[in-house]
């Protein structure tokens, strides 16, 4: 379940992705440069801004007053910043789409803050659901009384709605500024997800005791992709939340990609302590081969790398997706991978 966590975006584009897709954030904060003023406090705020006729004014940011900065945009400039820099927006259906974006993205919207403690009881409910449901007393009472298909339908529709929960979250809290992203962060994510994809097809495709239902496995010799690390699904996710969290410096973000960090993490704990509760000689053997950190166990010695038990059909798989996750990031998500 956990490498759901890599499909958490493609459910709706937040607002600040909708400001980015149309460009916004290249000159207001959030952005690189900073040329215009700050968009995810914006609404509701008070600004003293110049008109065209050199008048100084105290203005409300209200919804009438987006508009007019958007269809004139130098008919009152807030002061600090230079006119004649941001073009008119002629489009009305692109104008009311920004002005609902400003507007989400505010702190101060009407039960905007509200949305804060729906990502945190999404996260607390999908971390801690795939912890207490796999836990070997809970599970095997579960499947007592509803068999092994009817304990596998009630886990997915629990972590569902957590997860549905965590991204609708998401998605409708108000921008909070934790950090400033700069430019060469949205870098990160780009370098680090062809590794993520091709260790997730990698360790999806190879057997190992860690995945679900292979604890029998538990006497086998790793093998590919689990050379370089035990639980290569897990660590592929967390490693995609921590990419993610670099150009993500908002409150919900944090929120969002760092439960899916949790769970990647404690998740492979945790499956580790049951497998060494099951079979404790063997399992010894294999962690004593093995390890969660990647190329750990490979690097003392315990294990050798092995490219050919990995296969280029899994890297050419792995890239592949990544590839296609790259040119529909702008398309699903409403904002472009690239810098």
């Amino acid at each position: 379940m956990i490498g759901l966590g890599l499909l958490i975006p493609v459910a709706l584009a937040a607002p600040l992705d909708d400001l980015r897709a149309d460009g916004c954030l290249a000159c207001h904060p959030g952005g690189a440069a900073g040329v215009g003023p700050d968009l995810s406090t914006l609404a509701g705020r008070t600004e003293h801004v110049r008109t065209a006729a050199g008048q100084g004014l105290d203005v409300v940011a209200d919804e009438a007053y987006l508009r007019r900065a958007l269809l004139e945009p130098d008919a009152e400039v807030v002061v600090g910043f230079a006119p004649g820099i941001m073009p008119p927006t002629a489009d009305r259906a692109r104008v009311d789409r920004l002005v609902g974006a400003i507007t989400a993205l505010s702190p101060a919207a009407p039960g905007s803050r509200g949305w804060f403690g729906v990502v945190a009881l999404g996260g607390v409910a999908f971390v801690g659901g795939h912890l207490l449901l796999s836990g070997r007393h809970l599970r095997d009472r579960a499947i007592a009384r509803l068999g092994e298909y009817g304990f596998m339908a009630a886990y997915s529709v629990v972590i569902g709605l957590a997860l549905g929960a965590l991204v609708y979250g998401w998605t409708k809290a108000p921008y909070v500024e934790l950090w400033a992203p700069s430019t060469w962060t949205r870098w990160v994510p780009l370098l680090v997800m062809p590794w993520v994809m091709v260790m997730q097809v990698a360790g999806y495709t190879t057997p190992s005791p860690t995945m679900a239902g292979m604890a029998a496995m538990v006497g086998s010799p790793a093998r590919g992709i689990h050379r370089i690390t035990r639980h290569p699904v897990n660590i592929s996710t967390s490693l995609w939340a921590v990419a993610h969290l670099f150009p993500n410096g908002d409150l919900a973000s944090v929120g969002l990609f760092g439960s899916v960090l949790a769970l990647g993490i404690v998740g492979s704990l945790h499956i580790d302590r049951r497998l060494a509760r099951r079979s404790p000689e063997a399992w010894a053997r294999y962690a004593a081969a093995t390890s969660v950190v990647p190329f750990s166990a490979i690097a003392a010695g315990r294990n050798t790398f092995s490219l050919r038990e990995i296969g280029v059909v899994r890297i050419l798989g792995g890239l592949a997706l990544y590839a296609l996750v790259s040119w529909g990031h702008a398309w699903v998500i409403g904002a472009s991978p690239w810098p």
